[in-house]
């Protein structure tokens, strides 16, 4: 149990998670534009919006400044 604790401390305290939600925000964007239609499409650009908001803040949060 300790183990795992201690990976998942060494995984949050990078810049890991504010690369995965900003590619992750890219990702749902590119599909949004490409495949979504409608109300679909605007649900997608919205979690979009909402992984790179949570991108900035959680580098923000990680240097101090929040």
């Amino acid at each position: 149990m300790n183990n795992l604790h201690e990976l998942l401390e060494k995984l949050t305290s990078g810049d890991i998670p504010t690369g995965a939600m900003g590619g992750g925000g890219i990702v749902l964007l590119l599909i949004a534009l490409k495949v979504a239609k409608g109300f679909l499409k605007m649900i997608l650009v919205v979690l979009a919006l909402a992984a790179f908001a949570g991108a900035v803040w959680w580098h923000l949060h990680n240097q101090g400044k929040i």
